[in-house]
């Protein structure tokens, strides 16, 4: 936490200011990598068969 302190003399008088300030600073990175998933192996060790919307074929 800083503190500051801000002194204004004028003919009238002192000002004084105080200022609290909380300054945090997160710097966050994520990295994916995105592979087309193959789909797993069935019974025989072949792949199963897909319909053209990447549904399987029972």
């Amino acid at each position: 936490m800083n503190n500051f302190v801000n002194r204004v003399i004028t003919d009238n008088g002192i000002t004084d200011t105080k200022t609290n300030t909380l300054i945090r600073y997160f710097m966050l990175r994520l990295s994916v990598r995105l592979q087309k998933l193959t789909g797993a192996k069935s019974r025989n060790n072949t792949q199963p068969q897909r319909r053209g919307d990447g549904s399987f074929i029972n």
